[in-house]
């Protein structure tokens, strides 16, 4: 859903290697691992040894597709001059259900935007970047916390208020996210 947010508010300009992909483990020991066992092999849509579920690609005929996207981040993180914005759904409610039926685990979207943080500063010190997270899971989160992170350039909203049908459907939470990006875009990130 992020990504249509963020084309919608004309914020997008390329496809990166987890858009549209559900990573029930995170990201960042994908990206430790260097894409590594990152993509299915065969003819399915979920790859168990990354924990992540493909919903619109087709494997092996997206294969290049998803190359090129994994090559484009990983340039994008080694050459440019001008702050990055990487924005993360949480998972959602149902991702709980559906952890069984793929055998995967699922972790804490905070603990793993932390460490993704982590991650850049360590291996791109000179990167200026902004992490932005939004929750929406009602089963790991609480609707009434305001959720914060100790790490400098990670905001957090909580979405957890939306149900599961708004998120399915698209309209009510692209909709909030359309206004939550462009007022980031506008204000930096001010609040």
């Amino acid at each position: 859903m992020p990504a249509i947010a963020i084309r919608n508010a004309g914020l997008r300009n390329a496809s990166y290697p987890f858009d549209w992909v559900v990573t029930f483990n995170g990201i960042i020991d994908i990206i430790k691992q260097d894409f590594k066992n990152y993509l299915p092999k065969d003819n399915t849509d979920v790859c168990t040894l990354s924990n992540s579920f493909f919903a619109h690609n087709k494997f092996p005929d997206d294969l290049e597709t998803m190359q090129r996207r994994i090559h484009r981040f990983q340039k994008v993180l080694e050459n440019t001059n001008e702050e990055l914005i990487f924005i993360r759904e949480s998972h959602r409610s149902q991702h709980h259900d559906e952890k069984s039926k793929y055998n995967v685990q699922i972790k804490n979207d905070i603990v793993d935007c932390e460490e993704f943080h982590d991650y850049l500063r360590l291996h791109y010190p000179t990167l200026k970047f902004r992490i932005i997270l939004f929750l929406i899971c009602n089963k790991c989160f609480e609707t009434s916390l305001d959720y914060t992170s100790m790490k400098e350039n990670i905001k957090i909203y909580n979405y957890v208020h939306m149900n599961d049908d708004m998120c399915r459907d698209g309209g009510v939470i692209e909709h909030i996210y359309i206004d939550t990006l462009q007022r980031i875009n506008n204000d930096s990130f001010k609040e």
